[in-house]
């Protein structure tokens, strides 16, 4: 059983798109995706093969030739499915297996989440590396038959960076541009690859300057060529994640600014808008949002973003009680057409689940739920988001997922005090056995507000409730603390 398969838990249906040629866009994915269905191999590798022979409108010549294989990197266990199909019908095509190794490398990340590497469970770390490996092998061995692919060499490159694996990130940068010299993409892939959070060598001052050495070096040689136009702005875009990273978000603001006003990139107006959020300031957040979506509709994480905007504002309408209907609507066709473009991407369909409850429509909810713990049944904090979720209409669902949340991640007081949140508001006298280990765990990491009365909270506890749990009999359910199955 190929990687894929054992990986595709779900089937979902295709995007339905009819045309007569290869896509005339190089970045319209359904189009590929369509292809890919029909089976018509020789359309999608002669027009593969051809956008390899043609710049894109700027100029660049490798650019136009990358942009159709990001749209097999999607979570659809059906594409998967085809991919599959593909290679094994053409086992000597390059573009079969370079296509499958992108999409297996994005399970890999969703496999993984996006938790920091001390907030990721052995489990989502061991299931990242069998993806990877998987990828691994599409990737070099397209690489091995046609030494000019330039993203095999970049997913390749992201993939040792991420396994701490810098030589052999070295190495595949100096293979790729001995048969790219002129890809942007190699260029940006190692800048990537130069980030503090990959390497182990050095601290991180000394990182993060050798990184802006690069790009200042790059700047020099490659500004107002071609395909390098993501190089204006670059630095500061790269001081201001470093900035955010360490919570500094006034100078975050400040050096997104710049690089906006060097170059306008949805990337830095997304990212600037998730400072301006972190600062309360909410309007200008939307304001971001909302130009990366009228400058790029198409981008899942513009579309992402738009969604997740759209239904806020459908929260908000409803409680305010105006002109819901409309606004919802929107939120759900958004949030629907970004979940059609990765359908497992635990993200987006919690997200959903999220609007889907708040409009009553709790079996739709409960199956993106299902469907986010394909990739996040070992992510703490996918097993927290499901728990709010079922907080609405299964409570005693809502309970094993807070308390999954803490057996991922038993060091972590967020759980503690999302899960005592949910035992108060539910009046479950569970909530005064684990008031104990929440104190432990505060003094113990030192990350809670401030010092835990627990004498105090379970008097408030039991004055709330208006009756005593020492009168009643309350046996601990077999499953929990338990993993789901």
């Amino acid at each position: 059983m190929s990687p894929i398969r054992r990986t595709a838990l779900l089937f979902l249906a295709p995007i339905a798109f009819v045309f007569a040629l290869a896509p005339a866009n190089a970045s319209d994915a359904p189009a590929w995706l369509e292809l890919l269905a029909q089976r018509d191999y020789d359309r999608i590798e002669d027009g593969l093969n051809q956008l390899r022979l043609e710049p894109d409108a700027d100029g660049c010549a490798s650019c136009a030739a990358m942009a159709p294989y990001y749209a097999f990197a999607n979570s659809d266990p059906v594409i998967g499915q085809r991919l599959d199909d593909w290679v094994a019908a053409r086992p000597d095509s390059v573009p079969a297996r370079l296509a499958r190794g992108l999409y297996l490398d994005h399970l890999s990340w969703l496999a993984r989440g996006d938790a920091s590497a001390h907030e990721t469970h052995a489990r989502q770390w061991e299931a990242m590396y069998r993806l990877q490996e998987a990828a691994i092998g599409d990737l070099s061995w397209a690489i091995a038959h046609d030494r000019a692919l330039s993203p095999a060499y970049v997913a390749l490159m992201k993939i040792r960076a991420a396994q701490g694996n810098e030589g052999a990130v070295a190495e595949l940068y100096g293979q790729g541009l001995d048969a790219n010299p002129d890809s942007p993409d190699l260029y940006e892939a190692r800048i990537w690859s130069l980030s503090p959070w990959w390497q182990s060598r050095l601290p991180w001052r000394q990182a993060i300057e050798r990184q802006l050495a690069f790009v200042a070096e790059l700047t020099q040689r490659r500004a107002g060529q071609a395909g390098f136009e993501w190089l204006e702005g670059y630095a500061d875009f790269l001081k201001a994640e470093f900035f955010a990273r360490d919570e500094y978000f006034v100078g975050a603001i400040a050096a997104y600014g710049s690089a906006l006003q060097a170059r306008e990139r949805t990337a830095y107006l997304l990212e600037r808008a998730a400072a301006y959020r972190s600062t309360g300031q909410y309007a200008l957040a939307r304001a971001d949002i909302e130009r990366a979506f009228a400058i790029n509709p198409a981008s899942k994480p513009v579309l992402y973003k738009m969604a997740d905007l759209r239904a806020d504002d459908c929260r908000k309408a409803r409680r305010e009680e105006i002109d819901s209907d409309r606004i919802c609507e929107e939120a759900t066709s958004l949030l629907d057409k970004v979940v059609a473009r990765d359908p497992l991407n635990p993200d987006y369909l919690l997200r959903r689940a999220t609007h889907l409850s708040e409009s009553g429509r709790f079996e739709d909810a409960r199956r993106d739920a299902e469907s986010a713990e394909i990739y996040g049944q070992f992510d703490c904090s996918v097993q927290a988001r499901i728990g709010r979720i079922y907080e609405d209409f299964d409570p005693p669902a809502a309970k094993l997922a807070y308390q999954s949340a803490i057996t991922l991640s038993p060091t972590d007081p967020v759980h503690f005090d999302q899960y005592l949140g949910f035992l108060r508001r539910t009046e479950d006298c569970e909530y005064l056995d684990l008031l104990e280990p929440y104190r432990a765990v505060c003094e113990q990491t030192g990350k809670c507000r401030s010092p835990v009365d627990t004498r105090a909270l379970a008097r408030e506890f039991q004055s709330a409730r208006r009756r005593s749990c020492a009168a009643e009999t309350w046996q601990e359910p077999d499953a929990s603390l338990a993993m789901p199955e």
